[in-house]
C-alpha cells in the first residue's frame, strides 16, 4: 500500500548516515557539521508540489514534519514551504 500526499505535502525517507570509528576504536554516530539540517529522498508528492519530484534528495529542518512508520520502514511527511533546497546527485 502506497502513501498519497494530499496538497503540498511530501513524503521524505531519512537519510542514514552511517557510523565512524574513533582512532581508539569508539563507534561514534555520524553528526552532520549543520546538525539542524536534515537530508531526505523524495517519495511521493502531493498534487500540487510542483517544486521537487520523486527521487530527488532534499534539505529539510530538523524536526519539521511528521513522523510515521510505513511497512516497516521509517518516513517523514513534510509540507513543501518546509524543504529548503534539492540537492544534486
Amino acid at each position: 500500500m502506497a502513501i498519497r500526499p494530499l496538497g503540498t505535502n511530501v513524503v521524505l525517507e531519512p537519510v542514514k548516515v552511517g557510523e565512524r570509528m574513533s582512532q581508539g576504536g569508539v563507534h561514534l554516530p555520524s553528526v552532520d557539521h549543520w546538525a539542524s539540517i536534515y537530508k531526505g529522498e523524495v517519495m511521493a508528492i502531493g498534487p500540487e508540489v510542483t517544486t521537487v519530484l520523486v527521487g530527488e534528495l532534499v534539505l529539510i529542518t530538523l524536526g519539521t514534519g511528521n513522523g510515521l512508520e510505513h511497512e516497516g520502514e521509517e518516513r517523514i511527511l513534510v509540507d513543501i514551504e518546509n524543504i529548503l533546497a534539492v540537492l544534486d546527485r
